[in-house]
């Protein structure tokens, strides 16, 4: 279970917790919320990337119809990180 949410339980459930406790539980989880935010943003920028790298790999090779769905892939992923770097 999330350490984070336990030690909130356990605040609700009226158990005796410091404010400083709280404090350093609550700057934590915000760290790791942008933490896990920032690994999804580089996850799409990474997706994007890839995609049009083999967008273009295939049209240099003459594979139009795969180049269009890289393309597309690619245009996917970037406004998937545009949402979410919003």
């Amino acid at each position: 279970m999330n350490e984070h949410i336990e030690l909130v339980k356990r605040w609700m459930e009226g158990e005796d917790i410091s404010l400083e406790e709280l404090r350093s539980n609550s700057e934590a989880a915000d760290a790791a919320d942008q933490a896990a935010r920032n690994a999804t943003r580089a996850t799409s920028a990474a997706r994007a990337a890839r995609a049009a790298y083999d967008a273009l790999a295939y049209e240099v090779v003459g594979s139009t119809l795969d180049a269009i769905a890289k393309a597309q892939a690619a245009n996917y992923w970037l406004k998937n990180y545009e949402e979410l770097t919003k």
